[in-house]
């Protein structure tokens, strides 16, 4: 059994900074993996480069809602999806 693929590799530089570029474009995907480890995951050590202002202003599950809000705006699935079951657990 191949066990190298299973294993955490860090990205490269070349590939973090494609992931620097999306973020500064807003780029819809990367909008929903932020917003769904804000959400979901309340970690304070964790920072978003694209919203440094706002955490300060507002609760990380806050700013998680408005990235997957955004990303749902640009047309991204897995967000509108993710939004319509949280507001179905609210009871909206």
């Amino acid at each position: 059994m191949d066990t190298y693929r299973s294993r955490f590799h860090q990205f490269s530089v070349d590939m973090d900074e494609v992931i620097r570029r999306c973020k500064k474009l807003n780029n819809p995907h990367i909008l929903f993996n932020d917003g769904m480890v804000l959400f979901f995951m309340h970690s304070t050590n964790y920072t978003c480069n694209l919203f440094s202002i706002e955490v300060f202003l507002l609760e990380e599950d806050e700013i998680g809602n408005k990235l997957l809000q955004d990303a749902a705006d640009k047309g991204e699935l897995d967000a509108i999806f993710v939004l319509g079951m949280l507001l179905m657990a609210e009871g909206s």
